[in-house]
């Protein structure tokens, strides 16, 4: 029963002991590459083995092979574009059989790239930026958060029989078709969504932070429902909540951090 939910856990940074500080600061780190041709904005573990994705201010999204150093093994860019946007958030799918990578843009803009074929696959649009991206575990929904208090939720389809305009022959067409798209109401100026996840194991439950502080467990159905309903909601911090990641064990423990400089630990019950 998910009637609330809670934060059980909170701690700062400067409670950690001088020892484990200094033994970070000592550590050696290994660059892909030594240098960048534009901001990275997000960078995210890749869809295939040994592999991760950075976005870029000049709107590059760049699959990067670890094992493989100074430059990319495949780089995309805006698609039908002229103007380059910045490159804000990326998600990758969670089935290695189908590697996928969204990008979202500061123009509204949400592209999923088909990593075997080195090809864009969907286009779509929010009505502003892309603060975020997450798959569901089957990879059949797409769930963005906006700038302007958006939120909004793709079901992915596929169809097998052929290519479409934007892509090359022979490759599977792929529609990203809105099951949500909608402002969240508030009594207040609309402010950002910075993070949105599907709860783990599950294509319907998901959880959104948002700038005032707030993490809200929200829902949606696969009929022809255009809006999502809160199941729950707690004021993680005075700040605004900027990320948060979800146990890999246990779907019902997260852990979110805020620009309070605490970290904490919460649980859905």
């Amino acid at each position: 029963d998910l009637e609330r939910l809670r934060s059980t856990l909170a701690f700062e940074p400067s409670q950690r002991s001088s020892s484990s500080s200094s033994s970070s600061s000592s550590s050696s780190s290994t660059p892909i590459a030594d240098s960048s041709p534009s901001l990275v904005n997000d960078v995210v573990a890749g869809p295939l083995a040994h592999t991760v994705v950075s976005a870029s201010r000049d709107g590059a999204v760049a699959l990067w092979d670890i094992r493989q150093k100074d430059k990319p093994s495949i780089v995309f860019l805006p698609h039908n574009d002229e103007e380059k946007h910045d490159c804000w958030s990326l998600a990758c799918s969670r089935l290695s059989s189908d590697p996928v990578v969204a990008a979202g843009y500061a123009s509204g803009h949400v592209q999923l790239f088909d990593v075997r074929a080195a090809t864009i696959q969907a286009t779509t649009q929010l009505a502003e930026g892309v603060c975020s991206l997450d798959f569901s575990m089957d990879n059949r929904r797409l769930l963005a958060t906006g700038t302007n208090l958006q939120c909004a939720v793709f079901e992915i389809r596929t169809d097998s029989r052929g290519g479409s305009a934007s892509l090359s022959s022979g490759f599977k067409s792929t529609s990203l078709l809105p099951l949500v798209n909608q402002p969240i109401n508030s009594p207040v100026e609309p402010y950002p969504v910075w993070k949105g996840a599907f709860v783990p194991g599950s294509s319907e439950l998901f959880l959104t932070a948002d700038h005032t502080g707030s993490l809200v467990l929200r829902s949606t159905t696969a009929s022809s429902e255009t809006k999502t309903r809160e199941l729950a909601r707690t004021q993680a911090s005075t700040a605004p909540v900027l990320s948060f990641a979800f146990h890999p064990d246990r779907r019902d423990l997260f852990a979110c951090a805020a620009l309070d400089l605490t970290y904490r630990v919460g649980m859905l019950s």
